[in-house]
């Protein structure tokens, strides 16, 4: 751990490694590392590009290398594999981390959990994009680029109903 410890400080697209949505990602992965035939299906479907600390998006990177959450069942074995497909040693280092850290949850994990974890994972990185999109709608003239403008706008509605659904979705682990 303190090999991974001392990036704290660290900061990743305005993001430290103990932000919420770091530690959002944090059990995402250790979900897919420690639970695999329970998180699987749930943490194959999203994708790298979702987590937004770089080490983090390089773990979910080895985990699809290696066929996917869905593909493993578990082990000292799935954790090599992993370990091994990471590529570089930040990563690397991270797995072996994530494989014994406990999992933020009283009990043992259940498909509610990783459905709430999921949730909030992506619904961290849809709220970023939010805020990309109302920058770049504020900065176009509507009258001059209303094409632009109205095609940027549906997106926006868009991007807001599936975080309303994200946040319901995660907020089923109250």
């Amino acid at each position: 751990t303190q090999g991974y410890s001392s990036a704290a400080s660290d900061v990743n697209k305005g993001q430290t490694v103990d932000s919420p949505q770091s530690m959002v990602e944090r059990e995402a992965l250790k979900l897919a590392l420690q639970e695999p035939v329970l998180a699987g299906p749930m943490f194959d479907a999203v994708e790298a590009v979702e987590y937004r600390h770089p080490v983090h998006a390089a773990v979910r990177a080895a985990v699809a290398a290696v066929g996917g959450a869905s593909a493993a069942t578990g082990g000292a074995v799935w954790i090599s594999s992993v370990r091994d497909a990471c590529e570089d040693l930040a990563a690397q280092a991270l797995v072996g981390e994530l494989a014994v850290e406990p999992l933020r949850i009283d009990g043992e994990p259940d498909p509610r959990y990783v459905s709430v974890t999921m949730a909030r994972l992506q619904w961290g990185s849809v709220t970023s994009r939010i805020k990309e999109l109302k920058s770049r709608i504020q900065r176009i003239n509507p009258v001059s680029n209303k094409d632009e403008y109205f095609a940027l706008f549906g997106e926006l509605l868009s991007l807001e109903q599936h975080a309303r659904a994200l946040r319901e979705q995660a907020a089923g682990g109250l």
